[in-house]
């Protein structure tokens, strides 16, 4: 989990929350450590923080609160449920205290990235060529994955853009006067919020059974 503490020369400005980890794998080969350290990094570690740095906030009247969810925080995708599971969560807390927060002068941002040029996916993958076993029902499905997958962790597509494109909308959400509610960040991340919104949900399974 990385989470930076902007300073400002009159306090601390603004907390960026960008804690993210995924263990990949279908939900019945998901033990409960796995389950247990998805959320401690991207749910409970996180929280903790934002309450702890909370006070301050409101002694100095302000502060600027951002934290890095991702598109599967709206949309599920297979074989990443507890990820997913973990950034629903997120999403849900944000929420809250977004709404808990109106009126202290502290604002509280989402940024909902798709694919981002970074180690995630190659950390992710590793953890999963780790963790599987013949055992697995979907043992076949893992071992396609990370031959299809390796080398291709980093490669730019029209889909997938660079981490600066987060840095944009986090350096909006702590310097604007208005800070948006939620950011989202490459094409996929529109398209997945959209087809939450609009999308019936046998459809929203099939597409991202297709993608995924």
């Amino acid at each position: 989990m990385l989470s930076l503490l902007h300073n400002c020369k009159y306090g601390v400005g603004a907390l960026i929350n960008n804690a993210g980890m995924a263990i990949p794998g279908s939900v019945e080969d998901l033990s409960r450590k796995d389950l247990r350290e998805q959320f401690e990094v991207n749910v409970f570690g996180l929280q903790e923080l934002t309450n702890a740095i909370i006070p301050t906030f409101r002694n100095q009247g302000w502060g600027r609160i951002v934290n890095i969810s991702s598109i599967y925080g709206v949309v599920t995708a297979p074989m990443v449920g507890g990820y997913c599971a973990s950034k629903y969560a997120l999403e849900a807390l944000s929420n809250a205290q977004r709404m808990e927060l109106s009126g202290s002068g502290i604002s509280l941002s989402l940024v909902e990235p798709g694919p981002i040029l970074s180690n995630f996916r190659q950390n992710a993958f590793e953890m999963l060529q780790k963790r599987v076993t013949e055992n697995d029902h979907f043992y076949a499905n893992y071992n396609q994955t990370l031959k299809r997958k390796k080398g291709k962790y980093q490669q730019r597509t029209k889909f997938t853009l660079g981490s600066e494109k987060v840095a944009e909308k986090v350096n909006h959400a702590i310097s604007s006067d208005n800070p948006r509610t939620r950011y989202f960040v490459t094409f996929p991340a529109y398209a997945g919020v959209v087809m939450a919104r609009l999308f019936p949900g046998f459809l929203i399974d099939f597409v991202m059974k297709k993608i995924n």
